[in-house]
């Protein structure tokens, strides 16, 4: 995958969910929690830990909770608070983690 490639894939996802015009709940995004937890497990982790160029935001909290889910550890109410705020966020990290860069 490219970066095109990713960047295309993210911006889709944007337009799906609307995220410019109007918040999306979690909800909207994930069916329950542990699908929220399994796309954190698929999330490829940078060494220099930033993402590509305009895809997704919040990747300092993705990449630290991805480690976290990765290594098996379990995440606080207050991280899986944080997550349910990036759910698009983390869905489009997800979708992009064949683009490794």
């Amino acid at each position: 995958m490219t970066l095109h490639e990713a960047q295309r894939i993210c911006n889709q996802i944007d337009s799906k969910y609307a995220l410019s015009i109007k918040s999306v709940k979690w909800t909207e995004v994930f069916g329950s929690e542990e699908e929220m937890l399994d796309a954190l497990k698929s999330v490829y982790i940078p060494k220099n830990r930033t993402a590509p160029f305009y895809t997704f935001k919040g990747y300092a909290y993705i990449y630290s909770f991805a480690y976290y889910v990765q290594k098996g550890w379990k995440l606080s109410e207050n991280q899986l608070r944080q997550c349910k705020r990036l759910a698009v966020e983390i869905k489009k990290a997800s979708a992009i983690a064949a683009y490794i860069f």
